[in-house]
C-alpha cells in the first residue's frame, strides 16, 4: 500500500527528509489543496447552482447561495492540509503539536461561519413563506448564531489550552455569577427577546404605543436585543427588548 510520502514523492521517513524536502512537500500539499479548492469553486459548485436554479423551489437557492459554498470550499483545503501538513514533521512533535492547533483553529473559525451562513439561509427562507413572513423569527435565528458562535469559542479555546470542552464549560460555570453581573443588561435583553419571539407578544406589522419610550407607532423590527418603531410623523425610536418584560 502506498504511503503518504510515496504519493508526494518521497521514500524516507520524516526523520531523513531534508528542509528542501519538506519545503518540496509543502508545495505539494498546497498545489492539492488549490486543486481542490479549484475543483469545488469552479466545477462542483456550478453544477449546484444550476441544478438549484433548474428546481421551481426557491429555498434551495437560498440554502445553498453563494456565501455557504465559498465558506463550504475553503473548508475542504484547510481539511486536507490538517490531514497531511504533520505528516512532514511527524518526527518534530512540538512542531506537529502547532501546526495541529493552527489548521483545528482554522477548521473551527470556516466551520462556525458556514454554520451561521446556513442559518441565514433559513432566516431568508422563512421569510419567503407566507406561513412564517409575519412570524417574529429574526431573534430566535439569533439565539442559534449565538449559540453557535459559543460553541466556536469554547472550542478554540479548548484546542488552544489543550483541555476538553468540557472542562472549558466546567469553568464558566464557576465564573457564572461574575459574568451574569458584567452582562447583565445583555442578558436581561436576551432573555426578554426569547421572551417575545416565542410568546409571539409582537410582531413587525403591530401598532405599538409606549410614551415613556416615546413610540407610538408601526413596529418594523423585532431583534434579541431591540424593537423597531416607525412613528406616526415618521421618526424611527429603538426600544430595548428588555423594557417590554
Amino acid at each position: 500500500m502506498l504511503s503518504f510520502y510515496d504519493i508526494v514523492g518521497f521514500s524516507d521517513h520524516p526523520a531523513n527528509l531534508s528542509s528542501a524536502d519538506r519545503l518540496l512537500g509543502i508545495g505539494i500539499i498546497a498545489a492539492i489543496c488549490l486543486l481542490a479548492y479549484f475543483l469545488l469553486k469552479k466545477i462542483v459548485f456550478p453544477l449546484v447552482k444550476r441544478f438549484t436554479e433548474k428546481t421551481d423551489a426557491t429555498w434551495d437557492d437560498h440554502l445553498f447561495n453563494s456565501r455557504v459554498l465559498n465558506l463550504a470550499a475553503y473548508l475542504l483545503p484547510a481539511l486536507l492540509a490538517y490531514m497531511f501538513v504533520p505528516m512532514l514533521f511527524s518526527d518534530h512533535p512540538m512542531t506537529v503539536t502547532v501546526i495541529d492547533k493552527a489548521f483545528l483553529l482554522l477548521i473551527v473559525a470556516i466551520s462556525t461561519r458556514l454554520v451561521c451562513a446556513f442559518i441565514s439561509s433559513f432566516q431568508i427562507i422563512s421569510s419567503e413563506s407566507e406561513l412564517l413572513r409575519k412570524r417574529p423569527l429574526t431573534g430566535i435565528y439569533q439565539t442559534f448564531k449565538i449559540l453557535v458562535v459559543c460553541v466556536g469559542i469554547i472550542l478554540a479555546i479548548s484546542i488552544l489550552l489543550n483541555r476538553e470542552p468540557s472542562t472549558i464549560l466546567a469553568g464558566l460555570g464557576a465564573s457564572a455569577a461574575v459574568l451574569m453581573l458584567v452582562f447583565k443588561d445583555s442578558i436581561m435583553g436576551l432573555v426578554a427577546g426569547i421572551q417575545i419571539n416565542y410568546y409571539d407578544i409582537l410582531r413587525p406589522g403591530d401598532w405599538m404605543i409606549l410614551e415613556k419610550r416615546g413610540a407610538n407607532g408601526l413596529v418594523t423590527a423585532v431583534t434579541l436585543n431591540f424593537v423597531k418603531v416607525q412613528n406616526w410623523d415618521n421618526s424611527v425610536t429603538t426600544i430595548p427588548t428588555h423594557a417590554l418584560i
